[in-house]
């Protein structure tokens, strides 16, 4: 999100608007987001993939918490 086309949008965004980013992911800034009421949730380890690097096991684990996250929010649309 260093890219200000990136931040745009989500500085923009209202509370029904919903992103995702890894911590390992050096594009994923949620700190240069400002003013923003989109939720943005940031996934412990994940890149920019959202695996985790060497352990496919995790990266199985984290795909699945990641789509429920998705699915509870296309649930609440």
């Amino acid at each position: 999100m260093e890219n200000p086309a990136r931040r745009s949008p989500l500085s923009a965004a209202d509370g029904a608007h919903f992103s995702l980013g890894g911590s390992a992911d050096p594009v994923w800034r949620p700190e240069l987001v400002r003013g923003t009421r989109a939720r943005l949730q940031t996934v412990d380890q994940a890149d920019h993939a959202l695996e985790v690097a060497g352990d496919w096991r995790a990266s199985q684990r984290l795909q699945a918490d990641v789509l429920a996250v998705v699915e509870e929010r296309v649930a609440t649309i």
